[in-house]
């Protein structure tokens, strides 16, 4: 596995062999989820794609919606990726009484 930054895009690149012999070029991607209580939305942000900001009040919702964003924002790095894996990292906590 290899890291390279693209026009602001941070990949963990894996090499994988497909069904039919070949080789491809499979880029991570991780993705945290947090719930901001004060809004009541689920806000998305990756460091590993520079400039991704999602919220909604479904995290449901707003994981569909990153796995739409994701490849328009790598459309404008200059090597476009063939498959991708997206890792989703969700955190949410709640003060309870006992």
């Amino acid at each position: 596995m290899k890291n390279l930054r693209k026009s602001g895009i941070i990949t963990q690149d894996r090499v994988i062999s497909n069904a039919k012999g070949g080789i491809d070029m499979v880029s991570k991607y991780n993705v945290s989820f947090f719930w901001d209580d004060e809004a009541k939305v689920w806000i998305a942000t990756s460091e590993d794609v520079r400039g991704l900001v999602l919220e909604d009040e479904s995290l449901d919702r707003l994981m569909q919606r990153v796995f739409v964003a994701i490849p328009d924002f790598l459309e404008e790095a200059p090597y476009p990726e063939r498959q991708i894996s997206i890792n989703c990292i969700a955190s949410r906590n709640e003060l309870v009484c006992a």
